[in-house]
């Protein structure tokens, strides 16, 4: 018995080495193809998150182009283009505002200002040199009232251009240069900005 034993040991030997061998093995390339998977698998994502980007911002434009038909799909109480009303020869600028108040429409019980308004409002009136300005023609009244933002927006160009930009669509839209320094000299002085304008290096021209 003990020579048999002996013979079948180097059988066994070989058997459980070749055996665990090819377990371990097993394991070895299980984890090397896991690797190389893992690997290809976050640089293929890297490289497709570099393409998502483009994408993003052509969405987010997207999104803004939407709010923008959005707004302009609105069908307006005013119709811009009608051609009634009155249209006065020129406009000094007073405004009257008459017993009128203002609330939002997300709290329209809670006035934040009481009798006070720029909208045509469902009571009271607002004047216009002394004109109801729902008589006034609508495209004449837009050309006289101009927006002042709170964050201003310069476009390329100088001071001069900036604010002659202004005359578009007006009588002076065609005047010549000269006229129209004159026009935007006397806005800075109603500004109280035409003696810091004047000692910039180019003045208006800057």
């Amino acid at each position: 018995m003990e020579q048999v034993g002996r013979k079948k040991s180097p059988n066994y030997g070989v058997l459980f080495s070749i055996g665990f061998f090819c377990v371990y093995s097993g394991y070895g390339l299980a984890f090397w193809q896991g690797l190389r998977i893992v690997i290809f698998a976050v640089i293929v994502a890297a490289i497709s998150l570099t393409h998502i980007n483009p994408q993003i911002i052509t969405i987010t434009k997207a999104a803004a182009v939407a709010e923008v038909f959005r707004i302009i799909d609105q069908k307006s109480a005013i119709d811009s283009l009608s051609v009634a009303g009155l249209t006065p020869d020129k406009c000094v600028g007073t405004v009257d505002i008459q017993d009128i108040r203002f609330a939002y429409p997300s709290r329209p019980n809670t006035p934040v200002l009481k009798r006070a308004e720029f909208e045509c409002a469902g009571c009271g009136v607002i004047l216009l040199d002394g004109i109801v300005i729902q008589t006034l023609k609508i495209s004449w009244l837009r050309t006289q009232i101009c927006l002042v933002q709170q964050e201003p927006v310069l476009f390329s160009g100088t001071i001069f251009d900036n604010v002659a930009y202004g005359l578009a669509g007006t009588e002076h839209a065609d005047a010549s240069y000269e006229n129209k320094m004159v026009l935007v000299k006397e806005a800075f002085k109603g500004a109280y900005a035409h003696e810091f304008i004047q000692d910039l290096p180019k003045q208006y021209d800057t």
